[in-house]
């Protein structure tokens, strides 16, 4: 679960991951307050390290910035064909849906004080691990378009389902309550036919 606002969290040494929602708006702002918390570690000499991980827009300005970054110790693109990404739905899908292909080019870099870069070295093992992780299973490549197609007719199947069932329930409560109502009225008559 969360452990609250990223905007709230100010760390002082330590290295962590950000992928951040693809709002553009919201990457700028991940991007100040890390700015921020590295020009803080830095005058520590403290260890601070972020990962961080987004698409590679390159007209967006937060791209560009993350990219001219001071702290960018080291950068790469990873191309849409070769990596997939843990879906945030899939805990609602089987399996074989638990990655998606992913939409666009994504960018890696490595956001470091001198003592993070230090401890935590960017080097070309570590990016050939991170890029053999997010790569994708030739045998179950698929393609973005046919992935949200299969979802989109599951996710229509899975609310006619719902609805059947909604519409069945309704129907079994309307017996139901027709039933009371009988009954109810079954036990009223004879009162009443005992006052007339």
């Amino acid at each position: 679960g969360s452990v609250g606002s990223f905007f709230d969290f100010k760390p002082k040494l330590g290295s962590f991951e950000a992928n951040p929602p693809f709002v553009p708006e919201v990457m700028s702002r991940m991007l100040d307050h890390m700015h921020a918390l590295l020009k803080a570690s830095e005058k520590k000499e403290s260890e601070l390290s972020f990962t961080v991980l987004v698409p590679h827009w390159e007209d967006v300005k937060a791209v560009q910035a993350l990219k001219d970054s001071k702290w960018n110790r080291a950068s790469f693109v990873v191309s849409a064909t070769n990596h997939v990404f843990c879906d945030g739905a899939q805990h609602q899908r089987g399996t074989r849906e638990r990655f998606r292909p992913s939409s666009f080019d994504s960018f890696v870099v490595f956001l470091q004080t001198k003592a993070g870069a230090e401890k935590w070295p960017v080097t070309t093992d570590l990016k050939t691990e991170l890029q053999s992780a997010m790569a994708v299973d030739i045998s179950q490549r698929t393609t973005i378009r046919e992935f949200e197609e299969r979802n989109a007719n599951r996710h229509k199947n899975g609310k006619r389902k719902i609805l059947d069932k909604k519409l069945v329930s309704s129907e079994k409560d309307k017996s139901e309550s027709d039933a009371l109502h009988f009954r109810e009225q079954k036990k009223q008559k004879p009162i009443s036919k005992q006052n007339n």
